[in-house]
């Protein structure tokens, strides 16, 4: 009985710190990141479809002149699939330099891989703007393809509508109380 006790209050102070965790007020600064980026994001979280359209939306915004947000398609639901290019536009079109392709969140439980693909953008132009040489030189003579998602509709269920029956992994507290039976 102390095991399943001492398994319930572990998995309580895990629980109590991640909503703590995802509070905005506790926004984690990304390393190396510049001390004044046009577009804050907080980087102790998953983003759900809405959440990468407003930070893809935000990145073009900021700047124009490195990223052109533009829809590849729609999803089975009708979501855009956005996709960024990140280039120095003042010095090339994207199309005439060497590319890179980075798309993430393929199947629905792989939503770790769309922050990857957003961090990486946004660590680029923000870079870029803050007068990182190797950034602002790689970018004059490369382009970069980002897809944060390309599958949004399984993503947003996994992160809206988890541990159902359908769902493809279980939740904590569903286990430890299986466990705990």
């Amino acid at each position: 009985m102390r095991i399943k006790h001492t398994i319930l209050l572990a998995a309580m102070i895990l629980c109590a710190g991640v909503l703590k965790a995802q509070q905005s007020a506790n926004v984690l600064a990304a390393v190396g990141s510049p001390p004044n980026p046009k577009v804050t994001i907080s980087w102790n979280r998953y983003n759900d479809y809405t959440a990468i359209t407003d930070i893809c939306k935000k990145l073009a915004a900021a700047h124009p002149t490195l990223v052109k947000l533009e829809s590849m398609g729609k999803s089975f639901q009708g979501k855009d699939l956005w996709v960024m290019t990140i280039t120095d536009t003042k010095i090339g079109t994207a199309d005439k330099k060497p590319a890179m392709y980075i798309d993430g969140n393929i199947h629905s439980n792989e939503i770790q891989g769309s922050e990857f693909a957003l961090y990486t953008a946004w660590y680029l132009v923000e870079m870029y703007a803050a007068g990182n040489k190797s950034i602002q030189s790689l970018l004059a003579d490369k382009t970069f393809y980002i897809a944060p998602t390309i599958n949004p509709d399984a993503r947003d269920s996994f992160i809206h509508q988890a541990n159902t029956a359908h769902s493809p992994r279980t939740g904590l507290i569903q286990s430890i109380m299986t466990v705990m039976v």
